[in-house]
């Protein structure tokens, strides 16, 4: 895993998540990895709209599909096509030994067996079965039938695969938030060029266990797209015991170094089928920051929208001597 500038702990906390299993469940040791160093406090920004003072006021947020995201990149992995060729045609060899000999269960082969450069989809099909054979009581199977259909539908099997390794993307909402709340780049990004407001959410008040901790996940910042192909030869190619049911949140949470700066953390939520971008109750905020350059009228629409509220409202100021951005209360 390519990284930059990632702190250990995230390597440790992605490290327990692919080695989880059905088998081995270890998320439970990642995620307490991952409380153990959430943040004090997480931050978000936004433009000066109806619809954000109206997720102020209703303590909503706004879960996304990382296809509306600005960066084409945000959650896309990388699936080797010839790999996955290749778990396909061990994946079905190995079903097939199970039902022609009546088998609750059959080890994969011991070891990676991968095509030979140059070789054909038959051959490759041919060794397999030949390894599978010492593997499995009594005589050789007839395979012969079946070997010219499946050569037929291996790249159609592969593509498939591959389609639905990628469809989480599809399931998957998302909103993102920062441990910083001083950022001249995001404020100028996220927040209409600091004529915005930045809410904040202080973890150190919600209970472990709560949905909003527990969905929280780090953002890591690479060099490359995040390699699920691994994990997806697993899935294939079985046995149960090896599917990781959390792989579809490593490609989520690895995003291009340039963004490293963000510190990000991301609210993510995977639904069984696709759905449209909605809003999700969330924790009250502790405190609202509006920009520098927020207008008079727009910041006592603010204030009127946390009235009642036990939210603090800070002003954000620039210094006089440095590129750096201050706060103070004034409500």
């Amino acid at each position: 895993m390519e990284t930059a500038e990632t702190e250990p702990w995230k390597e440790d906390f992605v490290r327990l998540i692919e080695q989880s299993t059905l088998g081995k469940n270890l998320a439970e040791r990642a995620y307490a990895l991952k409380d153990a160093h959430l943040p004090p406090r997480i931050f978000r920004y936004r433009r000066d709209t109806d619809f954000s003072r109206n997720d102020l006021q209703n303590e909503t947020l706004w879960l996304c599909s990382p296809d509306d995201y600005n960066d084409p990149f945000d959650c896309m992995t990388r699936i080797s096509p010839n790999r996955v060729e290749a778990a396909l045609v061990r994946g079905l060899i190995r079903r097939f030994f199970m039902i022609q000999f009546w088998l609750t269960e059959l080890d994969p082969l011991p070891s990676r067996f991968e095509p030979l450069i140059g070789e054909s989809s038959e051959s490759y099909i041919r060794r397999v079965v030949a390894s599978y054979r010492d593997f499995v009581p009594g005589p050789p199977p007839v395979f012969d039938s079946a070997l010219p259909r499946l050569t037929a539908d291996l790249p159609h099997f592969a593509g498939e695969a591959k389609q639905k390794a990628t469809m989480f993307r599809r399931l998957t909402k998302a909103c993102s938030f920062t441990e910083r709340n001083d950022s001249i780049l995001m404020w100028s990004h996220y927040a209409e060029n600091h004529q915005g407001f930045c809410v904040e959410y202080d973890l150190s008040t919600i209970p472990e266990g709560h949905t909003f901790r527990r969905t929280l996940h780090p953002v890591i910042y690479s060099d490359m797209l995040y390699d699920s192909t691994p994990l997806v030869e697993k899935w294939i190619e079985g046995p149960q015991g090896t599917f990781n049911p959390f792989f579809p949140l490593l490609s989520f949470i690895h995003k291009a170094k340039e963004w490293s700066y963000e510190r990000e953390w991301r609210l993510l939520f995977v639904s069984p089928e696709p759905e449209p971008n909605h809003a999700w109750s969330a924790p009250t905020p502790s405190r609202v920051f509006v920009g520098a350059r927020m207008g008079e009228l727009a910041k006592e629409r603010i204030k009127m929208f946390v009235t009642q509220k036990p939210i603090e409202i800070h002003q954000m100021r620039m210094s006089d001597d440095s590129f750096v951005l201050r706060s103070e209360r004034v409500y």
